[in-house]
């Protein structure tokens, strides 16, 4: 943000510093160049972009593992028919845990 009106475009951008600045009852417009709110202003812009980047990578990872997670219950299910005795014990471990979620997707409470 090296311009007003740059901070003034993020602001804008922002609902929710929208509403901020409404309920201090400041208007961005009318903060004085310099002064301690417009940087403080800035601060605020500055810490939300940085949580707005960390959420939209939160959500990234979480629809990459929800997508894994997806592709493991279909190969469980594959092998759920399948003689336990089979499986090597890593299998055996995996096929432990997710027999359960299996079962409850079968019977329907999932």
């Amino acid at each position: 943000m090296k311009d007003r009106a740059e901070l003034l475009r993020k602001i804008n951008k922002s609902q929710l510093l929208q509403s901020l600045l409404y309920e201090l009852d400041l208007m961005p417009e009318q903060v004085p160049e310099g002064s301690r709110i417009e940087r403080r202003m800035r601060a605020v812009v500055m810490h939300l972009e940085a949580f707005e980047f960390r959420k939209s990578e939160f959500d990234r990872l979480t629809k990459e593992l929800e997508a894994v997670r997806k592709d493991c219950l279909t190969l469980a299910m594959r092998l759920y028919g399948e003689s336990e005795g089979t499986f090597a014990p890593e299998t055996a471990e995996v096929m432990k845990r997710m027999r359960v979620e299996i079962e409850k997707i079968i019977g329907g409470k999932s």
